[in-house]
């Protein structure tokens, strides 16, 4: 009898559930979903100010770099293509991005223009149209190279033949003095690791190749060690 005493007196010490409390939310244990809710809500602002740095300083970095000076951007509508010619791409029609798991899954900035600034666009700023048809018609192995093929026969410019030279070092076309830079809508605009790369040729005072080939990483880690044993 005394140990059943004991029990019922200790569990008539305990306290409810519902007056439990977790210290560092001040919520009743039951609102569980309370809790979760602040949890998710407090990472997920923080993953945007994250993502939003990252947006602003790609961008920043971006347009240090960039050699060009006008932009030519596909834009699809229906069953017709616009080229828009603009002076700069605007934070708003960019978006933060990854590459894919099997390559790296990099940051990148892609291009994203929304239907409403495409019909703002293609209002103001179109150089020219054509159907889609006229497009694909060019033969080449994307939309972004069958764009530059259109975009030079549109200039009357003969021989075009898709290359890798980097935004830092030319653009894409180079009409009347005027260096532009060709992209279709939603494309990737650059990587991250691209820019932190230009950013230690800048560092060194180092001019940077026209491309960058996959043992670049290398020549970036050889430059690092040398500034070392320079110091």
């Amino acid at each position: 009898m005394g140990d059943r005493d004991g029990e019922r007196s200790i569990k008539a010490s305990l306290p409810r559930p519902g007056n439990l409390t977790i210290n560092f939310f001040k919520k009743p244990i039951d609102n569980r979903q309370d809790i979760w809710y602040t949890i998710i809500t407090k990472r997920k602002k923080k993953e945007r100010e994250i993502k939003t740095m990252t947006k602003t300083t790609m961008i920043k970095n971006y347009r240090i770099f960039n050699a060009c000076d006008e932009y030519l951007i596909g834009l699809e509508k229906g069953e017709d293509l616009f080229v828009v010619n603009i002076p700069e791409l605007m934070p708003r029609w960019i978006n933060v991005d990854h590459t894919t798991h099997s390559k790296g899954y990099k940051p990148k900035i892609d291009m994203d223009i929304d239907s409403a600034e495409r019909d703002k666009l293609i209002e103001k700023h179109t150089l020219f149209s054509c159907p889609l048809s006229e497009l694909y018609a060019q033969g080449q192995d994307s939309k972004g190279h069958n764009l530059e093929a259109l975009i030079w026969k549109y200039f009357g410019v003969d021989g075009y033949e898709p290359d890798k030279i980097g935004f830092w070092h030319d653009g894409d076309l180079t009409v009347n003095n005027i260096k532009y830079q060709i992209k279709y809508n939603h494309a990737q605009i650059v990587l991250e690791q691209t820019l932190e790369t230009l950013k230690v040729f800048k560092r060194y005072g180092v001019t940077p190749p026209e491309t960058f080939k996959s043992n670049i990483q290398k020549t970036v880690e050889k430059m690092k060690q040398e500034h070392k044993k320079s110091r």
